[in-house]
């Protein structure tokens, strides 16, 4: 494959439309590309893409997922001096359509020439972008590998990914009293200044070095003449200590019980739940140390990355499926400034390419 075919594969993906939820377009796009290479893919009962290639050995993962974030309809990417962007409308989609590329042509490169390969487990999810919910309704059942990668690092070629936090979800709703808040405001309970309150108690942001804490929705209120009967919020804490990460929700269940309990009337409720777990590989571990020497050994500078953020790798490590992320070259994710590098694109194909074949 020339690197000019790889940069078109890219772009045509970049270029079908696939918020997460409406990643039909481009699971079709992949499967059809796939058969034309004489690799049978499928779909499991959630819409993941499933395909596998023969080979000698233990099977390999290879992952990544096919939503985008918003905006990210009717991309048109721009190609100038080596680096790819959209015109600046929309997101590139390179999170994560820089990963499907390389999957893709790793595998229909290895059956088209015969190569000696380990045999391939190609999973792309649906999702991702949205706690998950793909590789969550994986069917298991089609995955016998203990093992693999997911493409979708940000950052230039090179990092792994060893650590990823526990994160927990939490709906917070205070009951307060409607009243018309100039005719006799007495008769309200005022929900949103309850909630100010106990906000007003937390320490958000970073907690400490691996534990953040978020408000990240608040919504109260009908009218500016009306007191506020409830106010709804979303939060989330995350930490690569699960007790740390439960202590963060702890705090912001007593931090509301306390504001509530000073408004006789007022109600509360609180619920927290377990929206992925976190996982820590050890750089001994046999794979990270596999995985390490053969990027050295393709020329990849190697850095070691503990991640804030979670992927589908967390529930791959959640099934003790060992796939590991690694980083694919793009950057600037999740904005209409996200960029990639062809040579990156290439880069990581290259190294796939290597990493796969049978020694």
């Amino acid at each position: 494959m020339k690197k000019s075919e790889l940069l078109e594969l890219f772009l045509d993906l970049c270029r079908i439309d696939s918020p997460s939820g409406e990643e039909k377009s481009v699971g079709d796009y992949i499967i059809k590309h796939l058969a034309r290479h004489k690799i049978r893919a499928g779909r499991d009962a959630y819409g993941n893409v499933i395909a596998k290639v023969a080979g000698e050995g233990k099977p390999l993962v290879i992952s990544a997922h096919l939503d985008t974030v918003e905006p990210g309809r009717g991309v048109k990417p721009v190609v100038r001096n080596g680096v790819v962007r959209s015109d600046g409308q929309t997101i590139l989609g390179a999170d994560d359509k820089a990963g499907l590329t390389a999957a893709i042509a790793v595998a229909e490169e290895a059956v088209g020439h015969g190569w000696r390969i380990r045999p391939l487990e190609l999973v792309f999810t649906r999702q991702e972008e949205m706690d998950l919910d793909g590789v969550s309704h994986l069917d298991w059942s089609r995955i016998r590998a203990r093992e693999g990668l997911i493409l979708d690092g940000s950052d230039e070629p090179g990092r792994i990914t060893i650590a990823s936090p526990y994160i927990y979800n939490v709906d917070i709703r205070v009951q307060g009293r409607a009243a018309h808040a100039g005719v006799e405001p007495d008769k309200g309970i005022n929900a949103l200044a309850i909630a100010a309150e106990a906000i007003r108690e937390l320490k958000l942001g970073r907690i400490d070095r691996q534990t953040t804490a978020n408000i990240g929705t608040l919504a109260a209120g009908s009218a500016v003449n009306s007191i506020p009967a409830e106010a709804v919020m979303c939060a989330e804490t995350r930490s690569h200590s699960q007790r740390s990460a439960l202590a963060q929700v702890d705090l912001m269940n007593r931090a509301f019980k306390r504001a509530v309990r000073r408004r006789r009337g007022a109600r509360l409720y609180f619920k927290s739940r377990l929206a992925c777990r976190g996982y820590r590989y050890d750089k001994k571990d046999p794979l990270i140390k596999e995985l390490k020497a053969a990027m050295i050994a393709h020329g990849w500078k190697v850095a070691w990355e503990e991640s804030c953020g979670a992927s589908d790798a967390n529930v791959w490590a959640e099934k003790r499926i060992k796939a590991v992320e690694i980083s694919i070259g793009y950057r600037d994710a999740h904005t209409t400034g996200e960029w990639i590098n062809v040579d990156d694109i290439w880069s990581v194909f290259r190294f796939l390419a290597a990493y796969i074949q049978v020694k």
